[in-house]
């Protein structure tokens, strides 16, 4: 670079700015954003070249920390002098990162976040610079930013175009939904009710598992409700979810149609012929104690459908003399049934009755001992 001699003058290759737009230039402290959909970054950079312009505004009124490189190759003056930043207009507020520079190429560092004062700068390097902040917030909207080189003793000064500042801001809504990242509980996807339903931290719009029942939304057959993923019906969607969570109930069999006549069975001798009864389909029954629930439950099953759905089945406690029938329930559709509460101890069994038709066989099952715990 070449120094250029005159205040406020700019040569080829030796001064540049940044305008900053003055109509769009936003104003903003540190409380949220209130306007819907606009997008406030965590950090953006101002870069220099010659004649550059940004394509949105920069909110110098939000800067929190600001580092400035500054690459220097070929800088023709041997002086000593200072080096400046600019902003607003070339009257605005001046910052001096360094009263005393003899200027020598390669990469020079001036950072917010490194310390306060305004040091001598005996060539590249990465030095302090709380005053480049405080200029950078007090900025008016609109105008240059501008970083340059002023004689030490003379009026003259240059421009530098290879530069950059990196400013990190004190607040920001990367996804525009009006709350600061910091409060967001899903900062990169707008989600303005900000919804956990399983209160994990995680916003519902950024959670794999929303409900928080350890099956990801992807696989859950009941996306916002915790459930154990049952689907009885296995129709795609949960018994927790399902209006009709069951499958319904087998049609009645179909009636057998009637029989040709049949010859009597031959006599035995006697005069009266042999008498052949039906076979009664066989069930089974189980029976179990649930000891959380204080309940008993089981299944009546059989190869036949009508002869365990909707069975009607007794519990029984066994006692001396006589045994007690405590309650009668009937199973559901797939012959499961469960008994009310029961937590006196003794002895158990279920049974169920022959058919009336004769058609279904009856059944008992084993005896389940319930002990005191």
């Amino acid at each position: 670079m070449r120094f250029n001699g005159g205040v406020g003058r700019r040569a080829a290759a030796v001064v540049s700015g940044l305008v900053i737009a003055a109509a769009g230039l936003m104003v903003v402290g540190a409380a949220a954003p209130a306007a819907a959909g606009t997008v406030y970054p965590c950090s953006e950079t101002i870069m220099g070249g010659y004649d550059d312009r940004p394509d949105r505004p920069f909110h110098l009124a939000r800067v929190r920390s600001a580092v400035l490189t500054l690459e220097l190759r070929g800088f023709s003056h041997p002086r000593e002098g200072e080096l400046l930043v600019s902003t607003g207009s070339r009257t605005g507020p001046v910052a001096e990162l360094s009263p005393t520079i003899e200027p020598r190429d390669g990469t020079y560092v001036f950072s917010s976040d490194v310390g306060y004062g305004i040091p001598r700068v005996q060539g590249p390097g990465t030095y302090p610079s709380g005053e480049l902040l405080y200029v950078l917030q007090s900025s008016p909207s609109g105008g240059w930013v501008e970083v340059f080189f002023q004689e030490r003793f003379g009026s003259q000064r240059a421009g530098f175009s290879d530069w950059s500042i990196q400013l990190t801001y004190e607040s920001c809504d990367s996804d525009g939904d009006t709350l600061q990242d910091r409060d967001d509980n899903c900062p990169t996807v707008a989600n303005q009710g900000w919804a956990d339903l399983d209160n994990d931290g995680a916003g519902d719009a950024c959670d794999a598992d929303a409900d928080g029942d350890s099956t990801p939304d992807s696989s859950d057959n009941c996306r916002g409700l915790a459930n154990d993923q049952t689907d009885s019906d296995r129709d795609g969607v949960g018994d927790a979810c399902d209006s009709t969570p069951y499958p319904p109930a087998p049609p009645p069999p179909a009636p057998t149609p009637p029989s040709a006549p049949t010859a009597p069975p031959p006599s035995t001798g006697t005069g009266a012929g042999t008498v052949v009864a039906p076979v009664a389909a066989a069930r089974t029954l189980t029976l179990r104690y649930v000891r959380k629930k204080k309940v008993f439950k089981g299944t009546v099953g059989s190869l036949v459908g009508s002869c365990s759905a909707y069975a009607e089945v007794s519990l029984w406690a066994k006692k001396r003399g006589a045994d007690r029938q405590l309650v009668l329930n009937t199973a559901n559709h797939v012959g499961k049934f469960r008994s009310p509460r029961v937590s006196r101890r003794g002895r158990y069994y279920a049974r169920v009755v022959s058919s009336s038709d004769g058609a279904c066989a009856a059944v008992r099952s084993r005896t389940v001992r319930l002990r005191r715990r």
